[in-house]
């Protein structure tokens, strides 16, 4: 099973790795994508001015201009490691054994919102093949499964809450 997770907002600064190594990374048929990013990343980031207008940034995200700059030389760490906040946090990577990380590397795969786009377009390119008498982009297969989306997650919220409301308060009150 592969398991998707968010990129946090917030992430440590640092790293004891070596700068990045794109050939490293999982799905080595993006990266001929990722490195027009990178390098794209990189060129915005020559003129931090201009870098901060284009990213709609304020003066307390300087840096974060900077950092872009810094991405072909500066050390990494892995991504459960970088990412902090409620999810990363509660996942205790700091505290995973050798045999976890293990399993870890091989299941959990962060989709990075930088290289949100790039996926999707590798994915679009992969299913065009698996598509017979449907476009990649046809509105009405998008209308179902953002229904078929919505209904789940309704469905998801129906179950708890009718079960959370036949309890008495008082009674849920008492128990704890």
């Amino acid at each position: 099973m592969l398991i998707l997770l968010p990129p946090s907002e917030t992430k440590r600064d640092g790293g004891a790795g070596s700068p990045l190594d794109l050939d490293r990374l999982s799905f080595p048929s993006l990266n001929p994508v990722r490195r027009e990013v990178v390098d794209a990343v990189v060129a915005l980031a020559a003129d931090r001015d201009a870098a901060m207008r284009a990213l709609k940034l304020g003066p307390k995200q300087a840096d974060e201009v900077d950092r872009n700059r810094a991405i072909p030389g500066a050390p990494t760490m892995r991504a459960l490691e970088r990412y902090t906040g409620i999810l990363y946090d509660a996942l205790g990577a700091s505290s995973l054994s050798a045999a976890e990380w293990a399993v870890a590397s091989g299941s959990v795969v962060v989709q990075s919102a930088m290289l949100g786009l790039v996926g999707a377009h590798w994915g679009m390119r992969l299913i065009t093949n698996l598509l017979y008498g449907v476009t990649p982009l046809d509105p009405a297969s998008f209308a179902v499964g953002a229904a078929v989306l919505i209904g789940a997650a309704l469905m998801a919220c129906v179950v708890p809450t009718r079960r959370a409301l036949a309890v008495d308060p008082m009674t849920a009150i008492r128990a704890e």
